[in-house]
């Protein structure tokens, strides 16, 4: 809720505001966690990546949780070219791993279709698909197109494809920030007891699966406790907001 209201004041400033949500982590469904804030997410992290994210906003949750390092994220990024040539059938198997799921037909985000010679992709920072046709091994043309009519829009040179999904990992959203951010925090006396409350709702959560020989998600295993967030941020140039007053610059 606090988020929301720091979004909905910053907008009178900017309209470029990238929300970074926390994981929706079902305990008794490890797959069940919902697409749509995945593909949120790892928009933040592609907005990051191409020096797109000028204000980021998350709760201590989303900080918490360890994400997957941008080397090993962005590893296999894929850029492609009009008039070269590629494998059809590896850049399917790229978009696999990037997390890009096949589809029959284009519908949403982070999905793709092959039809053919034609290649359709939905970006996850996109509205548009985009549709990539080949002549034998050779991309004879890449376009935007409407999901909803297939009309094509704009003719490409290129194209970067990034990540369709985040995967787990040893980092936080921090190692994305440069050291040119300015991080804000938000009353850091209830973002330290927030802190210390989940570490231990989360012992009780994981020794509560074991028990019942439930999987424990990843995401609840591998998170930051309080030390690890004191250490994490103490290299960063910090304001530190209080209810009445703003704190000075670290």
């Amino acid at each position: 809720m606090q988020a929301r209201k720091i979004i909905k004041d910053l907008k009178y400033f900017t309209e470029d505001i990238n929300y970074f949500p926390k994981k929706e982590i079902v305990t008794y469904d490890i797959y069940a966690e919902s697409k749509e804030v995945l593909h949120q997410r790892v928009k933040v992290l592609n907005n990051i990546y191409e020096n797109k994210a000028k204000v980021i906003v998350l709760t201590i949750e989303s900080l918490m949780e360890k994400i997957a390092a941008p080397k090993e994220l962005y590893n296999d990024k894929l850029d492609i070219n009009s008039g070269q040539d590629y494998s059809l059938g590896e850049i399917k198997q790229k978009l696999i791993n990037l997390g890009y799921e096949r589809c029959e037909l284009v519908e949403g985000n982070g999905q793709f279709s092959v039809r053919g010679g034609i290649l359709d992709i939905h970006l996850v920072n996109s509205k548009l698909g985009t549709r990539i046709e080949f002549w034998g091994d050779t991309i004879d043309s890449i376009r935007t197109f409407d999901i909803n009519s297939q009309r094509s829009i704009d003719m490409l040179d290129s194209i970067a494809i990034y990540p369709a999904q985040e995967f787990s990992g040893s980092a936080t959203l921090l190692e994305y920030l440069s050291s040119d951010y300015l991080l804000f925090i938000d009353e850091i006396g209830k973002v330290g007891n927030r802190i210390q409350s989940i570490t231990k709702d989360n012992i009780h959560i994981i020794k509560d699966l074991i028990e019942r020989e439930k999987p424990v998600p990843g995401a609840i295993e591998n998170m930051l406790d309080y030390e690890e967030f004191m250490d994490a941020i103490s290299d960063r140039n910090i304001v530190y907001m209080e209810s009445n007053n703003v704190g000075a610059l670290r």
